[in-house]
């Protein structure tokens, strides 16, 4: 008799220097419970990849959603995946550090590597929904929300970039950052 997979969803934070990700148990019984994810990581293309001039975005994106796109098939291996979600960028006209990012175009790139996890998990038949930063964090910093995590789960431990997806996800489960 073949076993059945564990139902998972996806969260996903992708960024310009590195991608995180966290899946988790979509299980009814342990939804809303807090639970540590199931897997959790970054990605950071070479480094060659990554100091690419903005005229070679492409490139760079293209190696998150090839990375991407081949752990998605992997976990679908796994995991029955009913989906993901992804925190959406979102524009601070507030601060200098916002306006600063803004006049480099960063938003609107942050934008292109988003929607590139989007059409990555529906080339797979699987929904994406995303989330505001503001939604679900505001203005917190990753130091914040690393201190956060870690009073919910003290013996979790993430790479850098896996810290806002995995808040990302706690609070898609309605178990943090509400």
């Amino acid at each position: 008799m073949k076993r059945k997979k564990q139902k998972a969803f996806l969260s996903v934070d992708p960024g310009l220097s590195g991608w995180g990700y966290a899946v988790f148990s979509a299980e009814e019984d342990d939804f809303y419970e807090v639970q540590p994810p199931l897997e959790a990581g970054s990605v950071t293309p070479p480094r060659k990849v990554n100091k690419l001039p903005d005229q070679q975005l492409g490139k760079r994106l293209g190696f998150y959603w090839s990375d991407l796109t081949d752990r998605v098939g992997n976990w679908s291996s796994t995991y029955d995946l009913q989906g993901g979600v992804l925190e959406w960028p979102e524009f601070f006209g507030t601060s200098a550090k916002g306006h600063t990012a803004a006049s480099r175009g960063d938003l609107t790139k942050l934008v292109s590597s988003a929607s590139g996890v989007v059409f990555c998990l529906a080339s797979h038949g699987l929904e994406c929904q995303p989330i505001g930063v503001r939604k679900w964090k505001g203005q917190l910093s990753k130091e914040l929300v690393i201190h956060r995590i870690q009073k919910l789960l003290p013996d979790f431990k993430a790479e850098s970039h896996a810290w806002d997806a995995v808040g990302l996800g706690l609070h898609f489960k309605k178990v943090a950052f509400k």
